[in-house]
């Protein structure tokens, strides 16, 4: 910025010099132009992005971020949202979404903190995990096949991960 206004400076005191009055009305017109654009440039931009694209990921000339460019925790983070945002409203979409995931989590915290394997064991799983909550993370419980079937409610799912969290 500073060689800009340099540039700028040399090119006020050369109109001048060359048109007078003119020359000088025209430069300094042509400087705050310059300057305006500047300011408007580095306050529109949004926080933390850079000036000028240092690589893929926004577009230079908005500053915004480029489709597929998302950091993988973002984009998994979107992901589970999406999930369990739809497995409220749809108990096929839970089936067919969030519940393979919560059996994987299930099975990984069930191997590392009790020792139980969910395959070999489902009824000590169950008794862990508690009857009420069971049928939502039960390998053998068939998945839905309507899809207009009212989905799993916030309270069931903020209580089954409290308990695999305790596990």
């Amino acid at each position: 910025m500073i060689t800009v206004r340099l540039v700028l400076a040399v090119l006020v005191v050369g109109l001048t010099a060359l048109d007078g009055l003119a020359g000088l009305f025209s430069s300094l017109t042509i400087a705050a132009t310059v300057e305006l654009v500047a300011r408007w440039v580095s306050v529109s931009r949004p926080v933390g992005i850079p000036a000028w694209p240092l690589g893929a990921g926004f577009h230079w000339f908005t500053g915004r971020a480029v489709r597929g460019t998302a950091e993988p925790e973002q984009a998994s983070y979107r992901r589970v949202y999406n999930e369990v945002s739809r497995g409220q409203h749809s108990r096929w979409e839970y089936d067919h979404g969030l519940r393979s995931r919560l059996q994987k989590v299930l099975a990984v915290r069930l191997v590392e903190r009790q020792g139980i394997d969910l395959d070999r064991q489902p009824e000590r799983a169950r008794d862990l995990i508690g009857a009420d909550l069971w049928p939502l993370v039960d390998p053998n419980n068939p998945t839905t096949t309507d899809r207009d079937e009212t989905g799993v409610p916030a309270a069931d799912l903020t209580t089954l991960v409290r308990r695999l969290e305790q596990l």
